[in-house]
């Protein structure tokens, strides 16, 4: 009996060791590793074409990560430091990134994702494209757009330098197809070429034509081109021509060292309901409503003097002066005033050439005369005269009508008129005729002197004297 508890016991013994001994963790099974590492790779999966340094296998989160990688997809070559393939494959590259899509777009970046899924390549750390054949670079802090950029969006610090022109915007968009860059928020606009013609300027809203080279502004601006400034609501400009047009109140300045100088503010400005130009040549074209004023100092007698412009249309030259830009010649259609130093100018077709010290006119035509000696109207189907010399030629139906200080009237009129504004006289020819409140003379020729009123007579000579 003993012998069998005891064999009993020792049967209980074994098949508790044998199955603890059967069922314990083997030593040479253990949990696998989550990451596989391979060296010099080259890897094909989903279009993707990548060679690199090293492939790192990420088991579990089901990633692919590359050193050194050269990657291809489609047309589109991406380098960079470091990649990563996610469960998706959607591929992120960071550090020294490089790429092109190969078809002209070539940029830069320090962080960079592809989803080709929805064909989007995207930064939102700042990425730089260029292209040279358009001769376009890009620049912003976010940037979206697809493998072949058709489009391009971008946000936060946008650049784009075309040609000789760079602008900065908020917000921006591009479209390969035209060519159009629509620009929003804190607009700025700026040459960046190495001679002397310098633009600079700000806008809110506008539109950038990199093909043809031409910027459209749709809210209030301010641009300066070498000291002329241009002001007003919708811009249109030719970098290339540099033609400009601005159709919603334009204003026109100097800066005010210039020797001619326009001040800003309410003076010293030449606004129209719409207005173009060229930049270069500094030639502008005002219409409708025009008018100007312009304070200037006389060379020779230091004298501050005031002109100003007005009509329905005033084209207007510039010349570089010493200190800046100065008016040089000015072209004014239908009921043109101009009014400067005592002398108020009208007429409908009306030229000045201020290098020259010219003035014509060509239809209805006025000169009125301010002294301390009094006020003097000529009038004359033509007049062509002198700014420095004062001087006034009248030709056809000539007229001249002096209002001493006396108040008393004297008028001339003739053919043809010689006006001398210093040595106040004016000498009238054929069939001349003088009147005051005393007599009326006719003469072949008169000279009249308004200061001492004594009458000087050529040819056949008549006078009447006035019954009192």
């Amino acid at each position: 009996m003993i012998k069998k508890v005891v064999y009993l016991l020792i049967f209980v013994g074994v098949l508790i060791l044998g199955y603890f001994n059967y069922y314990k963790e083997e030593e040479g099974i253990k949990e696998v590793s989550a990451k596989i590492e391979t060296i010099d790779v080259t890897y094909n999966s989903l279009g993707y074409k990548i060679k690199a340094s090293k492939q790192i296998d990420n088991v579990k989160l089901n990633t692919t990560t590359f050193e050194n990688s050269d990657i291809k997809f489609k047309n589109m070559k991406l380098k960079s430091d470091n990649a990563l393939l996610d469960s998706a494959k959607n591929l992120f590259l960071e550090n020294n990134i490089y790429g092109s899509n190969g078809e002209g777009w070539e940029f830069n970046s320090e962080k960079l994702a592809y989803n080709q899924f929805k064909d989007l390549l995207s930064s939102d750390t700042g990425l730089k494209a260029y292209n040279k054949k358009e001769d376009l670079e890009i620049n912003s802090a976010i940037f979206r757009t697809n493998r072949e950029f058709s489009y391009i969006n971008l946000e936060d610090n946008v650049t784009l330098i075309n040609n000789n022109i760079k602008l900065k915007a908020d917000r921006a968009n591009y479209t390969s197809s035209n060519k159009i860059i629509t620009l929003n928020g804190n607009g700025k606009i700026e040459s960046i070429t190495s001679n002397k013609n310098v633009l600079k300027g700000n806008f809110d809203k506008g539109r950038y034509n990199s093909g043809t080279k031409i910027l459209e502004i749709f809210s209030p601006f301010e641009i300066n081109y070498n000291g002329v400034i241009l002001k007003g609501k919708e811009l249109w400009y030719n970098d290339l021509t540099k033609e400009v047009k601005i159709n919603k109140e334009p204003e026109v300045y100097l800066e005010k060292n210039s020797n001619l100088k326009l001040y800003k503010g309410k003076e010293g400005k030449f606004t129209s309901d719409k207005m173009n130009g060229n930049l270069d040549k500094m030639v502008f074209n005002f219409d409708g409503n025009a008018a100007g004023k312009v304070i200037s100092v006389d060379d020779k007698s230091n004298e501050k003097i005031t002109s100003t412009y007005r009509g329905s249309n005033l084209n207007i030259n510039l010349k570089k002066g010493n200190s800046g830009y100065e008016i040089s010649e000015i072209k004014g259609k239908d009921k043109v005033v101009v009014s400067r130093d005592n002398q108020i100018f009208q007429s409908d077709i009306l030229y000045m050439n201020l290098d020259k010290e010219i003035i014509t006119g060509e239809k209805n035509n006025k000169i009125i005369l301010n002294s301390k000696n009094g006020k003097t109207i000529l009038i004359g189907d033509k007049f062509k005269g002198n700014l420095g010399n004062k001087i006034f030629n009248m030709i056809g139906n000539v007229k001249v009508e002096n209002t001493g200080k006396d108040k008393k009237i004297t008028t001339v009129t003739g053919k043809i008129g010689t006006i001398n504004d210093i040595k106040k006289t004016a000498e009238i020819e054929g069939s001349a005729k003088l009147e005051n409140a005393e007599l009326i003379c006719t003469a072949d020729r008169i000279i009249y002197n308004q200061l001492t009123n004594k009458v000087n007579t050529f040819g056949k000579t008549l006078v009447n004297y006035k019954s009192k």
